[in-house]
């Protein structure tokens, strides 16, 4: 076990381990657990031997501008306080930013700071992260002392900026040149801004700017700092006259007899108060026109776009060219075919009427009678009381046209039957043929475009009984004889009847 380690000496146990500190030479032999910090500072120097270890415990080894060597052999807690590495730094110009690093070897997190904060050149500043950053107001030679710290140690060192003067500077710029969109004689004037920017270096004072066609505004300031702005509009002059209208508008700044401009061009066309009108082609009842260019200003008319062949209004209008009337006789329908009113019809306008002077305008649909309705199926069916299905029938004619059913001239409840589309197909039900007298009944149907008919018969349900009938062979005679009676008798009725019947045909 190695004892407690002191700043002079350590001894080397029996087995030739602990540490050796002699004259700020520090070294170590064999495999070492520190009992106690330890510290190398400047001039002094701790090695670690091939072979050896340092285990550091609860404790550390802190480097303090001191040589460590054999670092990779420690177990445990190395510290070391900062180093500045910053030689020197960059110059300076006043007005323009600068931006410089400092750096320092030892254990982060390092913090930066100047012993004297105005020992810097004005406008410039230290952040605890070691950047220095701003712009520079006056030039000369700044020398200051800046501390890199940390938790276990801090370091100092005196550094220098060096800042120049620049030279003098006088320039502005414009937000750039101005092209108005074309106008037309009685114009509103369209305002538009423009910016005068101090690019140079120095201040600024500005000359109002004036303009021959164009209303120029007052300046928003006239004295600018570097990298100011100003601003003014500009405008067209109300009422000019047709033309094009193109000019410099200069921009004066002066400082200390020196002085900078900046030209902005800007440009402005005036035209006649035209409106192109199109080509209208007249109608059957409307009046059209030629293309031609109307000047509101002056209230003429033009042939051309270039507003110079005169026009009288008359001469620019195209008379309405009248209906070109077909007439289409009246055309009666039929079950297998629509047909149509009498009506007239126009080729140029593609129109309808139902009147030779064209006077009442109708549609073409309003033209059409349609096909009368006719049967498909269903006319003289029979149907037996009892039977659960009812009667169908089906009509060739639109559903759309129905109008209601009856029977034997009575209409019939829309709970009587059912009806649906497929042309027009109706079903009776059977609860309400039930309610009819067995015999012939006439069914009717009646839709917009006309009405049809047809019959049906309603039959009793019949009653079959059965009757035993006599084993083949030798029956009773007297039973015979009776059937034959009853033969004979028959006949004789029945010649009786057919007789009373001729006599009353007589």
């Amino acid at each position: 076990d190695t004892g407690g380690i002191t700043s002079n000496s350590s001894p080397v146990t029996p087995s030739g381990t602990g540490i050796v500190f002699n004259n700020g030479t520090g070294t170590v032999y064999g495999d070492v657990t520190l009992q106690e910090d330890i510290t190398i500072n400047q001039g002094e120097s701790l090695t670690i031997r091939d072979g050896a270890s340092l285990n550091t415990g609860d404790n550390k080894v802190t480097v303090n501008g001191g040589t460590l060597n054999g670092e990779d052999k420690i177990t445990g807690t190395v510290k070391y306080t900062p180093s500045i590495t910053t030689a020197s730094l960059s110059e300076g110009k006043v007005n323009e930013e600068y931006d410089a690093f400092l750096t320092a070897d030892g254990s982060e997190p390092i913090e930066w700071s100047v012993i004297q904060e105005d020992s810097l050149p004005t406008g410039l500043s230290l952040s605890k992260g070691g950047k220095i950053t701003g712009k520079p107001t006056a030039p000369g030679d700044y020398v200051f002392t800046v501390t890199a710290s940390n938790d276990v140690g801090s370091v100092s060192k005196e550094l220098t900026i060096t800042v120049k003067d620049v030279d003098p500077i006088y320039s502005i710029q414009n937000s750039g040149d101005i092209n108005f969109a074309d106008a037309i004689e009685g114009y509103t004037p369209e305002v538009k801004t423009i910016t005068i920017t101090n690019d140079g270096n120095q201040p600024i004072t500005l000359d109002q700017p004036s303009s021959t066609s164009f209303d120029v505004g007052t300046l928003s300031k006239t004295e600018l700092n570097v990298g100011e702005t100003a601003e003014f509009t500009v405008q067209p002059k109300t009422g000019l006259l047709a033309g094009s209208y193109d000019e410099d508008i200069k921009i004066t700044g002066t400082n200390n007899g020196q002085s900078t401009s900046s030209i902005v061009n800007v440009k402005f066309n005036v035209k006649h108060n035209a409106v192109k009108v199109e080509r209208k082609d007249p109608t059957c009842t409307e009046k059209g026109n030629i293309e031609y260019w109307y000047c509101e200003a002056c209230r003429k008319y033009f042939q051309d776009e270039a507003l110079t062949k005169e026009l009288k209004q008359e001469e620019t209008i195209l008379p309405a060219t009248g209906h070109n009337l077909t007439k289409v006789d009246e055309k009666k329908p039929t079950v297998d075919a629509a047909g149509n009113i009498e009506y007239w019809y126009c080729e140029v306008c593609n129109k309808y009427f139902s009147d030779e002077k064209a006077e009442h305008e109708i549609t073409l649909e309003d033209t059409i009678i349609a096909k009368l309705p006719k049967f498909v199926s269903g006319a003289n069916q029979e149907w037996t009381k009892g039977s659960k299905d009812g009667l169908t029938f089906k009509i060739d004619t639109d559903i759309k046209e129905f109008k209601k059913v009856l029977v034997d001239g009575k209409e019939l409840k829309d709970t009587d039957y059912d009806i649906k589309s497929g042309s027009t197909i109706l079903t009776l039900k059977s609860s309400f043929l039930d309610t009819l007298s067995a015999g012939k009944h006439k069914i009717r149907f009646e839709f917009n475009t006309g009405s049809v008919e047809a019959y049906f018969t309603v039959k009793d349900k019949e009653n079959s009984s059965q009757t035993e009938s006599a084993n083949t062979g030798v029956q009773n005679k007297y039973g015979l004889w009776i059937v034959l009676l009853l033969v004979a008798a028959g006949g004789l009725a029945g010649f009786g009847i057919l007789s009373k019947r001729r006599k009353n045909h007589k």
